[in-house]
């Protein structure tokens, strides 16, 4: 959990001193790619591939790191929900504050920060799960 909470912290600090110091637009996609590859390295080095057998749908699957997979997946669903809340508290906005360039928060509902929380809870429970 302590690596999660240090690259929530770090992205945190970064996108409010690209926003807020250098008044620019974050760039998203380099964002999202240096989470995958931080949450990759950190899985890989935290569980070291443990392969299990898997049997899903009756079939067996041998070498599926599957508790790399679910810490992989849990930090995923958790960073959302807190990265945006808390970003947009400490730039002093609302905490379900959305800029111009939101895409993927388009669906601005009750709902949809609900699904947000969910996925956050899920995701906290799989990464302490493993």
């Amino acid at each position: 959990m302590i690596p999660f909470l240090i690259l929530l912290a770090f992205e945190l600090a970064r996108n409010y001193y690209v926003i807020e110091r250098l008044k620019q637009t974050p760039n998203h996609a380099r964002g999202w790619a240096f989470r995958v590859l931080v949450i990759l390295f950190v899985s890989f080095f935290k569980f070291d591939l443990e392969s299990q057998d898997v049997v899903i749908f009756g079939r067996v699957f041998s070498g599926i790191p599957v508790t790399t997979i679910l810490y992989c997946l849990g930090c995923g669903m958790a960073f959302w929900f807190p990265f945006d809340v808390l970003l947009n508290l400490s730039r002093g906005k609302v905490w379900n504050y959305l800029g111009k360039d939101a895409r993927l928060d388009s669906l601005d509902s009750d709902a949809w920060w609900f699904v947000k929380a969910a996925l956050c809870l899920c995701g906290i429970w799989l990464i302490l799960g493993v």
